[in-house]
């Protein structure tokens, strides 16, 4: 569908059809590890699949912290001080 052209998942799709997207990744490992995931007894939150995915969520993952750490002294700022009583 041409509406879909010029977003993202239009990039996604392009990168299909010319090649220029590679898929790393294996069906049948997919779905090997997503029944392994589910047959643990404590199965992850989240459950990523790939090299892509892991190395792309890792990389946001690791831009928010250093986001969140710059604002360290900010945030520890609005604490009460443990003198001052509470209202």
């Amino acid at each position: 569908m041409t509406i879909y052209d010029e977003t993202p998942v239009g990039v996604v799709r392009r990168g299909f059809t010319q090649g220029s997207f590679a898929v790393k990744g294996d069906a049948a490992r997919t779905v090997d590890a997503m029944i392994c995931a589910a047959d643990t007894a404590k199965p992850a939150l989240r459950l990523t699949l790939g090299s892509t995915a892991y190395n792309s969520i890792s990389r946001a993952l690791a831009q928010r912290v250093a986001a969140i750490e710059a604002q360290r002294e900010t945030a520890f700022s609005a604490d009460r001080d443990q003198a001052e009583p509470k209202r």
